[in-house]
């Protein structure tokens, strides 16, 4: 199996596809982040997340939800994946996305071997022109099928993602996601995703920033502390010095009044 070579300005790109997609995802959900690629591709796809929402109003202590990792029969889906084209395309890619459910869910076929360039829903991300090589975003929203049986489930929707050249290829020959029509069958896993990148990532930057946030208040405190201190010991400890010298002054003219008395009687 081939390792993934990560250049410079790939983790660039790979950087701001997680950065794009995180306001997708919550750092609390588990959302489904591994998936296979097809080996040796032209295109890669490099993240990919899937979430829904309950069909109707949503309002605080319903048993709606937004944004959930899990999905039911007839909920919306939200699917979002950032792919990249790495080598020169000479034609434009036909592109085909169909997402497997579960149970008497019946799986949702969104496109099947359209031209991936025409897509309303695809946006370049750095600014390359498709099928140029660069990295894009393909944003879709849909509905799955209610279930016909009486069981109560939900199920995490998985996306099977193909690249064609042309659209009578019985396989996806540019590259493709979670499909067993890789080019000779050969795939790899990708254990790239917003769960272990991007939140991560932000949840440590939070840490730090808390934690160097919590040590510059406390040293402001201190500081402010001492500097308050100084100003009230300043003026007590003047006050002293000058209750010592009062003390010393009367300590002489005591003295001297000794003194004088000791002459008088003589």
């Amino acid at each position: 199996m081939k390792t993934k070579t990560v250049t410079p300005s790939r983790f660039l790109r790979a950087l701001t596809a997680t950065l794009v997609l995180f306001h997708t995802a919550r750092a609390d959900d588990e959302y489904y982040n591994q998936f296979t690629v097809c080996a040796d591709s032209a295109v890669i796809v490099e993240e990919l997340v899937i979430t829904c929402d309950s069909p109707g109003a949503y309002y605080y202590g319903s048993n709606k939800y937004r944004n959930s990792a899990t999905c039911m029969g007839g909920d919306k889906a939200r699917l979002e994946f950032i792919f990249e084209i790495v080598q020169d395309i000479e034609t434009n890619p036909y592109f085909s996305l169909e997402v497997q459910t579960y149970g008497s869910v019946p799986s949702k076929e969104v496109y099947s071997q359209v031209d991936l360039c025409s897509l309303s829903t695809l946006k370049s991300l750095d600014g390359a022109v498709c099928p140029g090589v660069g990295l894009y975003m393909v944003t879709e929203k849909f509905y799955f099928a209610y279930q016909n049986d009486e069981y109560q489930y939900n199920f995490k929707p998985i996306a099977s993602i193909g690249f064609a050249s042309d659209v009578n290829k019985n396989y996806f020959d540019l590259g493709g996601a979670n499909t067993d029509s890789c080019p000779g069958g050969t795939f790899k896993n990708w254990s790239t995703g917003i769960d272990n990148t991007a939140s991560k990532t932000i949840q440590f930057f939070l840490i730090t920033f808390g934690a160097l946030l919590f040590g510059t208040g406390a040293f402001l405190a201190w500081r402010y502390w001492a500097v308050k201190r100084e100003l009230n010991v300043g003026p007590k400890r003047e006050e002293s010095m000058q209750e010592d010298l009062l003390d010393e002054e009367d300590v002489r003219r005591i003295a001297m009044m000794g003194r004088e008395k000791d002459l008088i009687d003589a």
